[in-house]
This record gives C-alpha cells, structure tokens and sequence, in this order.
C-alpha cells in the first residue's frame, strides 16, 4: 500500500513540475517579447497617420490571414484583436466591435480572412458605417516569429492608403502551440506508464 501511494504521489509531483515548466517558459515568453509590445505601438501609429487621408475616423479591423488555408486562423484574430484593443485606447478612432464585424461579414457571406477586394471593402464599408478597414495578411517565419503586412482601406475609394509591416513573437496558446500540447500529454503517458509500473 505504501509503495502504490509512493508511485501516485510521484505522478503528482511529475505532473505539477511539468505545469510549471510549461508556465515558466510562457512567462519567460511574455518576457521576452518587449518587441512585439513595440511592434503593436508602431502598427498603431502607423494607423494614426492614415488619419489625414481619410474622411473621418470610424474603423473596421478584419481578421487576419495567412496565404494558406491550413494555417491557424486563430493567430489572425488574436492579432486584429490585439490591434483594435490599441486602437482604441488611442482615443483616437471609434473601433467597431468583433461581434458586429463578425455578424455583417456573416450576412454578406464574406470570409472571415484579412483578405478583401474593392468591392467588398466598399459594401463593408457601407453596412458598418466605417470609414476604413484594416486588412492585411501573415507571413510564417524560419525563427518562429510571424509577419504582419497590413493595409488601410479608405471605403469610399476602395484604395489603400498606408500600409504598414512588422514581426511579432507568437505568445498566445493556440495554431502551431497544439503540437506543444500533444508532446505533453505524450510525455505525461510515458511517464505514468515508468512510475505505476503499467505497459505501453
């Protein structure tokens, strides 16, 4: 009986020192990513300076989106959302909120991706209200980081205005970080299957 209550406690203790491995390193991620904190500033600003070309300030930030369909999509709305939540603090433009985005880009069966032509952009630009849109797309890079390549859309002419590119550091669970997920729950069976004595 000892012996079998040995062998839980050590699962336990594998179990709750792999969870702080896990949360050590994404909080040394966040720590480290001071960058991306700067690349969201630039973004912003280079977003405050479309202001001069457009008729007034009313915005409508996409999802955006990879090149291939087989990327996570969720990486492009934690980056549109992480750009509106900025934009907003500005002060500057009135944001239109995710859930009405999501609702008229539903009903004008538009894909939810960074990627829009000129006529959607207007008819967007139409049934919100806005007087721009943020589009844009992302690019997977060799060292793991994604690149933003974004466009403001003036709605009345369809026509880009300022573009603006920046690299960011992934920092949020979720896209590629499933496979981290998978490891763990590998690494959490095998290890089970050593300290109970069980077989694979």
């Amino acid at each position: 009986m000892m012996k079998k209550n040995y062998k839980i406690l050590s699962f336990i203790s594998l179990l709750l020192s792999l969870f702080m491995f896990r949360t050590y390193t994404y909080a040394s991620s966040d720590a480290d990513v001071g960058s991306s904190g700067n690349a969201y500033d630039e973004i912003t600003s280079d977003i405050i300076k479309s202001t001069d070309y457009l008729s007034g300030n009313r915005i409508a930030v996409l999802p955006f989106s990879y090149a291939t369909s087989t990327d996570s999509v969720k990486d492009g709305s934690v980056i549109a959302e992480r750009i509106t939540m900025k934009l907003i603090n500005t002060n500057v433009f009135q944001v239109i909120e995710r859930n009405q985005l999501d609702k008229v880009m539903n009903e004008l069966k538009i894909e939810n991706s960074g990627i829009v032509d000129a006529e959607t952009a207007k008819e967007l630009g139409k049934v919100l209200g806005v007087d721009a849109i943020i589009t844009g797309s992302l690019v997977k890079r060799t060292d793991g980081q994604i690149e933003i390549n974004g466009r403001i859309i003036d709605t009345q002419t369809a026509k880009s205005v300022r573009a603006f590119s920046s690299v960011i550091k992934k920092d949020w669970l979720g896209g590629d970080s499933t496979t981290d997920s998978i490891r763990d729950r590998r690494f959490i069976r095998e290890r089970a299957y050593e300290i109970i004595g069980g077989s694979k």
